[in-house]
Formats: C-alpha cells, structure tokens, sequence
C-alpha cells in the first residue's frame, strides 16, 4: 500500500507543471519545448485586474489582490474580451477578459528583459488568443527574452466615451497600465527584469504603445517601445467623434435621459448593448473611421500627443515604423470589414478610373472641414495623388494603388513621419523602419492589380512570431531570409540594448536626414521617410483644418 502510494505520489509530482509564487497565489503552467530544442515555460489567463464585472463595469481596472483560491491553472487563455461587432471576434467572450500570457525560458540565471505584446484590432476587437504563444516561444525566449501578451477592454467596454466626467473613456488604455503595474510588481518572480520592459504593439497596439510611453499613469513602468503601423500622432488614437457614437449607444439601450447614465449602462445585458451598437453602425463612411476608441479625457490624455510628450525629461527609445502599402489591408483585401467602409469590391478593380478617384477625395475630404479653401485643397490632392505620374496607358490598376495610398497616408504614414519628426526635434532616441518587402503568397488567390499590391497592415506577423494570417510561406527561403532576420534581430536588440541593430546594415537614429531601414531582402538604410506625402499634408493643414488629427487649426481665410 505504501509502495502505491508512494508511486502515485511521484507520479503527480511528474506531471505537475511548473508554478509560481507571487502575492495573489500560485500560478501553475506547462512546459513547451521550443522548435529550436529548448524549454520555454508558459502561463496563460493569467488576471492581472479584478473582472470588470458588474459594479466595475464602466470603472477603471481595480487591482487583483489575490486569485480565486488562491491559485491560477495556467493551462488555457482566458476568455476574449467583447468586441462592439459579435462576429467580430470568433474565440468565446467575456466581460471577464482582463488575462495576460507570461511565455518565459525554463532556464533563467539573470533578471531578463520583457517584450509586452499589445494586441490590435481598431481598440474595437482582438484577443490574445489570435496570436498564440507557440510563436512568442519559439522567436524570443532562446534569445534571453520573456514575452507577455495582455488583452484589455475594447470596443463600448474599453472605449465607451460620453466626453465629459460620466463616463470620460479609455478604459482600455487604464487596463493595460494595470497590466504594466502587475508586471512591474511580479514579474521578477518569474525571471524576468522590472526595469527592463518594452511594450510593443502593431496597429492599435502600436498607437497604445506610444499614449501608454507619454501618459503620467503609464510611463513609468516601461523603458521603451516598439510601434508599428500606429501612431498616437493620427486621428484614430484619440477619436474626436467617440463621444457622438457613445451617445448615440447609450440612447439606443435606453440610457440617455435618466438620472444616472452610468448606473443604467452598468445594468445593461449584453445583448441589448451588441444590439444598440448594431443599430448604430459599426462602422462610419468618412475619415472618422474608428467610432470607439482612445479620446482626450483630462485624465490619461490630457492633450494631444506633441503637447503631453514636450514636457517628458525621461527621453525613452522608440522603434517604430509601418508597411509601405499598410492601407491595402483595408481597402484591397477588405480585412476587419467590421472597423471601417474603405474597401474596394473585385468588379471596382478592373472598373475604378479617374473620375471615381477624385469624386472620393472630394466625398471624403468635405467642405465643411474648408469652407473658404475647399476647391484649392482638392485641386492639390488631385494632384498629388489622381494625376502626379499618370499618362494616357495607366488604366483602373493604376487609381485602385492611388485610391489605397490617399488613405493609407491619412492613417499611417503621415502620422508616423509627424511622431518620428517630433521624437528627434524634441531628443527622444528613435528608429524607423519601412516594410518594403512582401512574399507573393499574401495575395495568392485575390484579383488585386498588380500596381496596387504591397507590405499591407500586418505583413510583419509571421516574420515576427510565425503567424501566417495572410498567406502560409517559407520564413528561411534565400529570398525571406535576411528579412525575417531583420525583423526578428532589430526587435530582439532594441528590447535588450534601446538599439535594434541588424548584421545586414549599420542602422542609425532618425535624424534631419529622415534616416529609415528599408526592409527587404537586401536590408538598406535610406533619407527623406515619406518626406513628401508628410509636406503634403503639412501644406494642407495650414489652409485651415488638419485632416490627419481631424483637428481644426485656426480661422480659414
């Protein structure tokens, strides 16, 4: 009897995964060998807030001070948080959502630095769950470095805003800074360094990364961050219109004319809300294109972007950068259809000309935004973007490309040279990178025009971490090669050193020469980052109205 008790014993002792201590109780994981051979420990569902359920919905994240039992089984991710779409999101969902997933090396003898991975998805949808955490292993934790992923509320939950002291908003970005404090509290436990954190997102979570490195509440608990493919610095990273699609929601579910908005929002099901959002529209047909996102609330932003980051002392790196097509995802693969109205239909490809080229600039660049300067600012985009290298053999190929990159300039890459032309004005070290490069199997099976194809919106997924959300190909091809290290090394060197180097070229800081990586299968640093798009949109704004903030800038005349 004792023998069998003895080998049951040894036997449960063998299959138990590796645990944790930290305040809140233990965390127990599993083990996963990497495809390079070593061991990576990984914890996933990990709460690092209290469940924002009923009182706390609409409230700011409040502090977990210790687990269910005292004890977390870290064998599955948690549940996705509710998106504004419920299509949207095809992982379960619950406003019990606030989960990270800690992906470590076994063997840890030193503190290592931590990569914070921030999901995308417009602030209106996204999980953790999309991305894994096989790839995260297999990338970063052979080369010394830990990596947690983090989902916060998004959509009407995260990013509901009625623009003043009821419900002010951001709740999203209070989330994951109290993400950043539970890391920076625990995470030494699981060998990883408090004062060597990076945060690090693509499209919403690039733009996140840069309001989390510049907001008092934040930016303490990082040293640096990696931005991809969104900026703060755009339009959509503090949403001028979000409190007219929040209000808009609340009086759908019946919330607006009572006493207390809050506490009627609060003791709305589910249901009713996915139903008024529904009604609502999910999505806009102007420039305003996220309805429900981050906003200048008083508190987390202050102001815009430029303003709050002039009086940080504390310069913190940033590595940021975009794909050389980003806007093709949305408007040519028609990606996320729940976020925006920008696509273009395969019968539009063979048949969109001119004319249909300048009649949407002029739909979406409205006269009310410049009513004394609207026929001269039309005449410029036109063009820049309609005529500017036309002649008589271009055809529909030729306005489909242009259509793409009048918008992918709009909410990508101005924003992007405007932050990176502040950051070294204002001496915070920073690198830039564009993504020139794409493997051909992203567009395998689409009738795109060849003129229009490009680095789309996410086109770094699989070189990053082995997601192949647009097309499956060989990483390690002659061709893929130097890319995929690239990427890989200058994310891994800029977590550990503030400096992404690669051993392909001698990467430098941006500076007055708008110095850039070119990534492609011959890696090259070049000048002038989208210089031009950036002026002219710069000359634009100063007719009156900034179309890249949606801010109006001064009385037209």
């Amino acid at each position: 009897m004792k023998t069998i008790l003895f080998l049951v014993a040894n036997v449960l002792l063998v299959s138990a995964g590796p645990t944790v201590q930290i305040a809140p109780g233990t965390v127990e994981g599993f083990d996963f060998v990497t495809s390079s051979g070593s061991t990576s420990e990984i914890f996933l569902g990990v709460p690092f807030a209290q469940p924002p359920v009923g009182d706390l919905r609409f409230e700011k994240p409040a502090e977990i001070l210790q687990f269910t039992d005292g004890y977390v089984n870290a064998s599955a991710f948690g549940f996705s948080c509710h998106p504004h779409a419920k299509a949207a999101m095809p992982h379960p969902t619950s406003e019990d959502c606030l989960f990270m997933n800690i992906i470590k090396p076994k063997v840890v003898t030193e503190p290592l630095p931590v990569l914070v991975w921030i999901h995308g998805g417009g602030f209106e949808f996204g999980s953790t769950h999309n991305f894994g955490y096989k790839g995260f292993a297999n990338v970063y934790n052979p080369k010394g470095v830990i990596v947690i992923s983090i989902q916060y509320r998004v959509g009407i939950y995260g990013f509901l805003s009625t623009g003043n002291n009821i419900i002010p908003g951001n709740l999203g970005l209070w989330d994951m800074t109290e993400s950043l404090k539970f890391i920076n509290k625990y995470i030494s436990a699981f060998g990883g360094d408090p004062n060597q954190v990076t945060v690090w997102g693509l499209s919403a979570g690039g733009c996140a990364a840069g309001q989390l490195a510049i907001s008092p509440f934040s930016r303490n608990f990082l040293q640096r961050t990696i931005q991809m493919s969104g900026s703060p610095f755009s339009s959509w990273g503090y949403g001028p219109t979000v409190p007219v699609g929040s209000w808009d929601v609340i009086e759908r579910v019946g919330c607006k004319d009572v006493a207390d908005v809050k506490a009627c929002m609060k003791d709305a099901s589910v249901e009713e809300i996915y139903d008024a959002t529904a009604q609502s529209g999910w999505s806009t047909a102007d420039l305003n294109t996220v309805k429900w996102g981050p906003v200048i609330d008083g508190e987390f932003m202050t102001d815009t972007a430029d303003v709050m980051a002039k009086n940080i002392t504390q310069k913190k790196p940033a590595y940021l950068g975009l794909g050389n097509k980003d806007g093709g995802f949305f408007t040519l693969m028609g990606m996320n259809p729940y976020l925006h109205q920008m696509e273009l239909t395969n019968a539009q490809f063979q048949s969109f000309s001119r004319q249909d080229l300048v009649n949407t600039i002029r739909r979406l660049i409205a006269k009310k935004f410049f009513p004394l300067n609207h026929e001269k600012v039309v005449k410029k985009l036109v063009d820049f973007y309609v005529d500017q290298g036309a002649n008589n053999s271009v055809g529909s190929g030729f306005y489909v490309d242009r259509y793409s990159l009048f918008l992918n300039d709009i909410f990508f890459t101005v924003p992007a040279v405007r932050e990176s032309d502040f950051r070294s004005k204002n001496n915070f070290p920073t690198y830039v990178y564009s993504m020139d490069h794409y493997n051909g199997a992203i567009w395998k099976g689409r009738t795109v025009p060849d003129e229009a194809k490009g680095s789309v919106h996410t086109n770094e997924y699989p070189y990053m971490f082995e997601f192949f959300q647009l097309g499956l190909f060989d990483l390690f091809s002659d061709e893929e090669r130097p890319v995929t290290e690239s990427i890989r090394d200058s994310i891994i060197n800029f977590t550990k050193t503030g400096v992404p180097s690669i051993t392909h070229t001698n990467f430098k800081q941006y500076g007055g020469s708008k110095q850039y990586l070119s990534i492609n299968p011959k890696p090259v640093v070049r000048n002038n980052f989208y210089k031009n798009a950036a002026k002219l949109w710069d000359d634009i704004s100063k007719m009156g109205f900034d179309i890249v903030t949606m801010i109006q800038l001064r009385q037209q005349y």
